[in-house]
């Protein structure tokens, strides 16, 4: 799949691109992001930030300060969690600390260097937010928003269940 460099407008973007399945196409959005917000963090010297890293930071910058809640906000394992809050807590991003209630549980805090690089990450997603709307409308934007939020609710047991109903309907 090629896609064309410098597409401005939804007529820039050839149909091969468009009649992608769903996954690839929010992998390459994924990637989009990605790339300008790693860029714009190397540039103001956030370029130490491990991959996923700029995530965990905005998970805790939302409120999600239980290693478990942003296990579960992320979907990571948590192996890979914890080396990566030990890699960021080594950078000085976050501090990591054991729960004084619950010794069980470690907590999540930002550093003022990690609350710095998630304004920068914030920036540089408006950024590709900006140019998204220039190309195709603030209301296409808002549609696209819509459909990624219901996909996002959908139950994958319901869907599995649907099909199965629906195959044994027409069996029968």
């Amino acid at each position: 799949m090629t896609v064309r460099r410098g597409a401005r407008t939804l007529r820039d973007v050839p149909d091969s691109l468009v009649d992608t399945y769903f996954p690839a196409l929010l992998r390459h959005g994924q990637a989009v992001y990605a790339a300008v917000i790693n860029r714009r963090l190397a540039e103001e010297g956030y370029g130490d930030i491990p991959r996923h890293g700029i995530q965990v930071l905005g998970a805790v910058h939302a409120g999600r300060t239980s290693l478990g809640s942003i296990i579960d906000e992320l979907r990571f394992s948590k192996q890979a969690m914890g080396q990566l809050v030990d890699t960021l807590a080594a950078r000085g991003y976050v501090e990591r600390r054991i729960d004084a209630d619950d010794r069980r549980r470690v907590t999540v805090s930002l550093t003022e260097r990690g609350k710095a690089a998630v304004q920068w990450g914030e920036a540089a997603l408006e950024l590709v937010d900006e140019a998204l709307e220039r190309a195709v409308g603030t209301a296409q934007v808002r549609h696209c928003r819509l459909a990624l939020a219901t996909l996002a609710n959908l139950p994958p047991d319901d869907i599995v269940a649907d099909a199965k109903t629906r195959d044994a309907d027409r069996a029968s």
